[in-house]
């Protein structure tokens, strides 16, 4: 599968009716994708009908961008392990005079346009780079899609970051409008209304650090600003239904400073979920007035139905 994929063929076979190849899917397939198959034809295949929520339907394509796991996962293949030690050949780019390095990571590449809710960070940490690196390894074999979604699901958010995140959000007014008892639900494999990104779509390191947002800016790195408005259109492109949850101070002024998402769709003054910010709680509260209003006025009329797969 090469450039955006608009699907996955259900079926390790040739076969004249898939997505990938702008065919309908024929009876038989859509059959056997709702029962567990054998070897790499698997249930999640992206290509189940899925009914919009102006009663039309689609094809459950999503906006994924294979071009870079392409290039790196030959590269993954060749290494037994990551480690900062070790992460050299997956360096993307650098600028030198700011100490920055951005390097290739594979779970951010998945992006659901069926998402009604995307959070959105600065970028991912070395964590998230490792946790990706090893379900790769782990899923050699499989569709390119499959496994940059399941990287996806595994390593967003730390786990202490993503208890955070929960927390937060099921104090504000998201879990009503969504219909789903916690934001935890949110989490679950199967539940498409939740996606989350980043500014920077790939991890960067500043002096062998995870990069932050600060020291520099991103508008005072000529490499991160590129890199940064590439992503904002593509974001912008890939989530069509989508309201944005900026994380944190540096994400929302960076938004609003890039001018590309349309201010309607930004829901500001979340915090950051990390657990080194020790004001969150305080910060959420002083903000939720707002926030709540935002979330009514762009998902008032979301339905809360589980968009599953099969």
């Amino acid at each position: 599968m090469r450039g955006v994929a608009q699907g996955l063929c259900l079926c390790n076979q040739e076969c004249v009716s898939c997505v990938v190849h702008g065919s309908v899917i024929p009876q038989e397939a859509v059959l056997a994708a709702q029962r567990p198959q054998a070897g790499n034809c698997q249930k999640d295949r992206y290509a189940t009908i899925l009914s919009s929520e102006d009663g039309e339907t689609t094809n459950g394509a999503t906006m994924t961008d294979c071009t870079n796991f392409d290039r790196y996962r030959p590269v993954m293949d060749t290494m037994p392990e990551l480690t900062k030690d070790t992460m050299a050949p997956l360096k993307m780019q650098s600028e030198p005079a700011m100490g920055l390095e951005e390097y290739y990571a594979a779970h951010t590449d998945y992006m659901d346009p069926e998402a009604r809710v995307v959070f959105i960070g600065i970028c991912p940490g070395f964590e998230q780079m490792k946790l990706s690196f090893d379900l790769v390894k782990e899923l050699q074999g499989l569709p390119d899609e499959d496994v940059l979604r399941q990287a996806k699901i595994q390593a967003r958010f730390g786990r202490s970051m993503r208890r955070n995140l929960i927390e937060l959000a099921d104090r504000t007014e998201l879990p009503a409008l969504l219909h789903v008892a916690s934001c935890r639900d949110l989490f679950d494999p199967a539940c498409r209304l939740m996606d989350n990104t980043a500014l920077l779509p790939y991890p960067v390191f500043r002096n062998g650090k995870n990069y932050t947002g600060h020291a520099p800016k991103i508008s005072r790195s000529p490499m991160l600003t590129q890199i940064c408005d590439r992503q904002l259109q593509k974001i912008l492109a890939a989530y069509p239904k989508a309201v944005f949850i900026p994380l944190g101070k540096s994400v929302d002024e960076q938004l609003r400073l890039s001018g590309v998402i349309p201010a309607e769709r930004i829901v500001s003054g979340f915090p950051h979920p990390s657990g080194v910010n020790g004001h969150r709680f305080r910060q959420l509260e002083e903000n939720l007035e707002a926030i709540n209003r935002r979330l009514g006025e762009t998902l008032g009329n979301t339905k809360g139905d589980k968009r599953q797969d099969a």
